[in-house]
């Protein structure tokens, strides 16, 4: 394990926060047993020493792993197409694998033309990045009276949760954004296996609508059967 952990450190801003707390539960369990082993007399000052320094090592190391985590933390970037197909390559698996959901790239068009589909007017398409990698996406479509339509609200699996904030990080983004260009309202559909999704949107102040309270302008996908609206007087 040891070889691999030190093969790994150079991956370690793409670590997951669970490997982290495996390697400092590693250390202290070898410090215990190397605590519990000095006052054995029939143990050999060997062995001890073999513990010692193990348990020293995985400390080292997860002190650097959090260190490289911390200096490479992920920040929100506004589209630009050098970043379209790590887009296509975050979105696709996540609704395709997690979901099962039967949607390709042709379905959805505007993953191929974000800046003439959403970057105009009050819209616009944020990427959450860590170390150049592409690990969440949002963006918000103006759909005019002043209304915006929130899309493409995704996050890598490895990046969710409150101990990243990825979520949480480009929502803040778009709300900011919104009050900003002093629009009144957000919209959004979503299916009925996001259940995640739909606690985030909850606590983040969307209420639930029926059909029949879209805006005429509101795009709604085939696979959307739950919708919100938030209200930007309310933040």
């Amino acid at each position: 394990m040891l070889t691999s952990d030190v093969n790994d450190l150079t991956n370690a801003a793409n670590m997951p926060a669970s490997h982290v707390n495996h390697l400092t539960s590693d250390a202290k369990l070898l410090t215990n047993e190397r605590n519990h082993l000095t006052s054995d007399v029939n143990v050999p000052a060997s062995h001890v020493k073999q513990l010692t320094s193990h348990a020293n090592y995985l400390t080292g190391l997860t002190a650097a792993i959090v260190y490289i985590c911390s200096i490479m933390e992920t920040t929100v970037e506004v589209y630009t197409e050098r970043y379209k197909q790590q887009v296509i390559d975050l979105i696709i698996p996540i609704q395709q694998e997690e979901f099962n959901i039967p949607i390709t790239p042709a379905d959805q068009p505007d993953l191929q033309q974000i800046p003439t589909f959403y970057q105009n007017n009050n819209g616009n398409f944020w990427l959450a990045v860590n170390d150049g990698r592409v690990v969440g996406t949002i963006s918000l479509l103006d759909i005019g009276n002043r209304q915006g339509a929130l899309r493409k609200m995704f996050v890598h699996k490895d990046y969710r949760g409150k101990e990243h904030g990825t979520g949480q990080l480009l929502l803040n983004t778009l709300f900011n954004w919104v009050k900003e260009k002093e629009l009144t309202e957000i919209y959004l559909g979503t299916t009925a296996k996001f259940l995640a999704a739909h606690r985030f949107y909850e606590k983040n102040n969307f209420k639930e609508v029926a059909v029949a309270e879209l805006p005429a302008g509101f795009p709604r996908m085939e696979v959307d059967v739950k919708f919100y609206r938030y209200d930007v007087a309310h933040k």
